[in-house]
């Protein structure tokens, strides 16, 4: 039931990214909230299940991008697995902490799919590369908080029935 829940909210995002997010544009720029998908996958479920969120992700994105097809359905389960790794080694529970990861994220993968472009003959110049990823990594981390708060719902059905039942005494 929750996986289900977090793949209608994985392509509501995926709208939202291609739709409602170009009117938010800054300097031409969109924050990439798919990729903050990825995170919340990657701490809130399991190894295998992250890493099948992500690839939908990563499909979906590719679908609606402009962006050479398969380049996202490849990146996104990779960045699935390096956070996965990373949150072994540290505790990835504070929303700052996290902001912060997936901005670093952001920029790596702007980064990477920029490069793809312009060894595809597409390329942009270097310092144009570089405010594109430096705004869409910050763009993005500043909107990370709103993703986190909006994906909270689904996430919370995991608890156990009687736990959210559960009275305090007196």
């Amino acid at each position: 039931m929750k996986i289900k829940l977090f793949l209608i909210l994985i392509v509501l995002f995926a709208l939202a990214q291609a739709t409602l997010m170009g009117y938010l544009k800054f300097f031409g720029v969109m924050p990439d909230i798919l990729l903050a998908v990825v995170f919340i996958a990657a701490v809130s479920f399991s190894p295998k299940q992250a890493l099948c969120l992500s690839v939908c992700a990563g499909m979906i994105k590719d679908v609606l991008s402009v962006y050479p097809v398969g380049i996202n359905t490849l990146i996104f389960p990779l960045w699935c697995f390096i956070i996965i790794q990373f949150s072994r080694k540290i505790s990835l529970d504070q929303r700052l902490f996290s902001a912060l990861i997936v901005g670093i994220i952001t920029f790596c993968n702007g980064i990477i799919t920029h490069l793809i472009f312009f060894f595809d003959g597409n390329g942009i110049s270097l310092l144009v590369l570089l405010r594109i990823a430096v705004i869409e990594s910050l763009y993005t981390a500043m909107i990370v908080p709103a993703v986190f708060k909006a994906a909270g719902p689904v996430l919370r059905i995991q608890k156990p029935l009687d736990e959210e039942l559960k009275v305090e005494e007196v």
